[in-house]
């Protein structure tokens, strides 16, 4: 069963002249700890085999703020490394939509044939169990203004809306009936107390209500490193239950996943996940969600 990577990143820590500022300096904090073991170089290359070992044949490549300053440079490298290489298969990049000059930086990147989506985050992991909706870019009047941005060139928009966030993020939602939003890793169920996953089910509830939305089975296990099986399955149910298999896709979330599970380990946990599901209902969620989304040629990862 063919498989699209609908979530990673690349890092060029060492060709990159002091781009990814947020991998330097001294490490962070995040939900899994520190970022100490992400700064490295995560290449094309290495990705290849990793998404061979899950069989998948094509990806989405999401933004990782190698220049925060000039987002479209990333996007730029981007496409070189496609043109070379064949991956990635679409781009989301990355856009600050509260600067009054955002849609012309939307502009620019739309110019790049692969760019599907914008994605922009505001808070690291380990602070989204308990982001305050005030707290958030949904609740900025220039961020929700240049959301109309991406209606105009047809581009998806990722969204990082924890449960506590939602209702917020749904009032954007529903004022850009025309754009499609990717709510990104599940609805982040960070928090595993019978509160926190109660509060994370009416989340997804408030998404799964906009047919505008799907989910990205994504970040399992940066979310929780001692995931199972039986807690993957279980999760993966709620969401595809609310959703239906067409507004779900899969992601690797590598490197940052790769930390915690080996590719191989990954697909084999989504199968036995999914395992209840028919054949058809799979193929949308390992592939045909994804291709739909970001429009994706079934032979560009053939392209040189």
């Amino acid at each position: 069963m063919d498989l699209v990577d609908a979530h990673h990143h690349f890092f060029d820590l060492s060709g990159s002249a002091g781009g990814y500022p947020g991998l330097r300096g001294q490490p962070r904090k995040t939900a899994y700890g520190t970022d100490e073991a992400l700064r490295r170089d995560y290449l094309p290359t290495d990705y290849a085999i990793d998404l061979a070992a899950m069989g998948g044949t094509r990806s989405v490549h999401v933004e990782a703020a190698r220049r925060p300053d000039d987002p479209v440079e990333e996007t730029y490298w981007l496409a070189r490394v496609a043109a070379s290489g064949g991956l990635p298969s679409a781009i989301v990049a990355q856009t600050d939509l509260t600067r009054d000059d955002a849609p012309a930086i939307v502009a620019r990147h739309a110019e790049e044939r692969r760019v599907r989506g914008i994605r922009q985050i505001k808070s690291i992991s380990g602070a989204l169990a308990t982001l305050r909706p005030e707290d958030t870019l949904f609740a900025i009047p220039t961020w929700r203004r240049n959301l109309a941005s991406l209606a105009r060139y047809g581009l998806v928009c990722e969204l990082q809306a924890p449960p506590t966030v939602a209702a917020i993020a749904c009032e954007c939602i529903d004022e850009y009936p025309d754009i499609a939003f990717v709510l990104t890793h599940g609805g982040h169920p960070i928090d595993r107390s019978a509160e926190g996953l109660a509060r994370w089910r009416r989340g997804l509830d408030l998404f799964a209500a906009r047919p505008n939305v799907a989910v990205k089975l994504s970040g399992f296990y940066m979310m929780n490193p001692r995931e199972t099986d039986e807690g993957l399955a279980t999760l993966v149910a709620e969401i595809v239950d609310r959703f239906g298999p067409k507004r779900c896709l899969f992601g690797s979330n590598y490197p940052v996943d790769r930390l915690f599970v080996a590719p191989a380990r990954l697909r084999a946990a989504l199968d036995a996940a999914l395992q209840h599901y028919t054949p058809a209902e799979r193929a949308e969620i390992f592939a045909g969600t994804a291709t739909r989304l970001y429009k994706l040629d079934p032979l560009q990862h053939e392209e040189r």
